[in-house]
């Protein structure tokens, strides 16, 4: 009597067979036996037979989903997606796409969030792209769009642009290239002026990096080519970071310019607050400070000389604009509120485990006490910041009277706090 071999059975025998369990038995029955079965349970005949149960409530959250994050554990599984039909739709408005994805594959993706207004977008090697597959995209919605891509040309951006039907109101790209074309000022100015009118926020940052002795392409442009009318009034200015690794472009706002104090080792990155406070005095035309840390944890007294050094800086000082990477006690918010008497905007990144209803009323009364009347706008990042948040912190404000004449907006985990 002959002896047969499970896997001598056909491709076709198997899926006949599947089709009559369930996708969760399958993987649990089949995975990890060898490359042929890994093959079946990745192919999307099998990959949309799981059904995952939950309950009502569940439901109830996915159908009022807002945000999605998309991430890849796996970087060699390609799972392709249909087009999403009628009953598929999603009211997600937000979708972070963190993991390669071409052009190509974006439009099946975004059938099915008809509704998406923020697109953060990760291209890799993206040049041969259908434009009449971008052309039925639909984005009536989108007004933020994120993109970060590598060895796109800029002739093929140029032409995705074009074919996009979107009004943005931010757009950010950040590209790794040796295409000097992506700071061509004049090619910029006709493609945002004809294809994104509506457009309030631009930046760009392209990144040319030196490699196994690879000699990249220098921009060989005029700086002056960004002084037209069309980057004069938007403010928007050309500037070249060179090291001994890449070269950096960057295209931005010119009121978002920081000057960042780098140490390269990062076991020797304590630096006293005195000598920061040097550095400070050296810089007495500062419009703009970034700061990864203040410590606060060994108080010390100061010697009269340093008084006198802490008095002249903070009486000279022009810092208007304050950007701190992260804070783990609130006296760090107020030492800078003490060392910038001119400061109009402060960003902090971070709060830590600092509760922010406590930060915030702790915050606005120490700005009252102090009558720092320049100070006129608060950004502090939040990853659990949600509408619910919004309304409970601008009712909070209100009945404690810690701001008159305010407005509150969340962009993401960020929330923006303006006021008269």
């Amino acid at each position: 009597m002959s002896m047969n071999s499970l896997e001598n059975l056909s491709n076709e025998f198997f899926s006949e067979i599947f089709d009559y369990i369930n996708g969760c038995d399958i993987y649990r029955a089949f995975s990890n036996l060898n490359y042929r079965f890994e093959q079946l349970l990745n192919s999307s005949h099998i990959l949309f037979k799981i059904k995952i149960n939950y309950s009502t409530d569940d439901e109830k959250t996915m159908n009022e989903l807002q945000q999605v994050w998309m991430d890849a554990t796996d970087s060699n599984m390609n799972i392709s997606l249909p087009m999403a039909s009628n009953h598929e739709l999603t009211s997600i408005e937000h979708l972070i796409i963190d993991h390669p994805c071409c052009f190509n594959q974006l439009n099946n993706i975004l059938s099915y969030v008809p509704q998406v207004s923020y697109l953060k977008f990760f291209s890799v090697n993206d040049n041969e792209i259908d434009m009449k597959n971008i052309s039925s995209m639909r984005l009536s919605y989108l007004t933020y769009f994120y993109i970060e891509a590598y060895h796109m040309e800029f002739d093929t951006f140029e032409m995705l642009i074009k074919n996009l039907n979107i009004k943005l109101k931010y757009f950010s790209l950040k590209i790794y290239t040796d295409d000097m074309n992506y700071l061509h000022a004049f090619r910029w100015e006709n493609l945002l002026l004809k294809h994104l009118p509506n457009l309030e926020e631009f930046y760009l940052k392209s990144i040319t990096t030196f490699e196994n002795n690879h000699q990249p392409s220098i921009y060989q442009g005029k700086i002056n080519e960004f002084f037209s009318s069309f980057w004069c009034q938007r403010q928007w200015i050309l500037e070249i970071n060179i090291d001994s690794n890449e070269i950096i472009y960057y295209i931005h706002s010119h009121k978002k310019r920081w000057y960042e104090f780098n140490i390269e080792e990062k076991n020797n990155s304590t630096i006293e607050q005195l000598e920061k406070c040097e550095i400070l005095f050296s810089l007495p035309h500062l419009d703009s400070l970034k700061l990864n840390t203040i410590s606060t944890s060994y108080p010390r007294c100061l010697t009269e000389e340093e008084l006198i050094q802490s008095y002249c800086l903070i009486s000279r000082n022009k810092i208007t604009k304050v950007c701190l990477q992260k804070i783990d006690r609130i006296e760090e918010a107020y030492f800078i509120l003490a060392l910038c008497s001119h400061i109009e905007q402060l960003r902090i990144n971070s709060l830590k485990d600092i509760n922010v209803e406590l930060f915030l009323r702790s915050f606005f009364i120490e700005i009252q006490r102090r009558e720092i009347p320049t100070l006129k706008l608060l950004c502090i990042c939040v990853p659990t910041a949600d509408d619910k948040m919004m309304k409970k912190l601008e009712t909070m404000i209100k009945n404690e009277n810690l701001l008159w004449n305010f407005t509150m907006k969340r962009l993401m985990d960020q929330i923006y706090i303006q006021w008269k």
